[in-house]
């Protein structure tokens, strides 16, 4: 069986089109608005134990400990708390005394994280203030330090004067 449209048919089918095609928007299927998301920032000082480590929650649903003894050692400093900024998943470290901001990095599928200094100073600092800065297009971490320009960590990890 061949079927060959005929010019009524193909007319029909022109004029279908154009009618949808006409369509004012707002008969068309529409997406439903977008929720605003933002979680990208948990900033908290957190206790340092005297095996090293500091409680990130001890309250359902979140659990976890994280050991910053290493990180204190090549500080060369003992502190009683550290301030903890969480961003898309990593975790940022600063306390009075350190030299470096120090990012932890979790590694996927196993009970430990990477870690890496970003110098600041040469000399102790204190008085720093981890903080969320940016658009969603850029977010960065932004420390602040008294009698101090700001510095900013861009989502690649690396240190600016400002947040690109």
């Amino acid at each position: 069986m061949n079927w060959t449209p005929s010019a009524e048919n193909i007319r029909c089918a022109a004029l279908l089109m154009l009618l949808i095609l006409a369509l004012p928007p707002g008969c068309a299927r529409k997406q439903p608005p977008g929720l605003r998301l933002e979680e990208n920032l948990m900033r908290v000082s957190l206790a340092v134990a005297r095996d090293g480590t500091v409680s990130l929650s001890d309250d359902p649903p979140r659990f976890g400990r994280l050991d910053v003894g290493p990180i204190l050692a090549e500080e060369g400093v003992v502190v009683s708390a550290v301030q903890v900024l969480e961003r898309a998943g990593q975790y940022y470290l600063w306390a009075d005394g350190f030299r470096n901001v120090w990012e932890v990095t979790p590694r996927p599928g196993s009970s430990e994280a990477g870690y890496r200094a970003l110098p600041l100073s040469a000399r102790p600092l204190s008085g720093v203030r981890l903080a969320h800065f940016g658009t969603a297009e850029s977010i960065c971490v932004r420390l602040d330090a008294p009698d101090h320009e700001p510095w900013f960590i861009s989502p690649e990890g690396k240190l600016h004067a400002r947040c690109p």
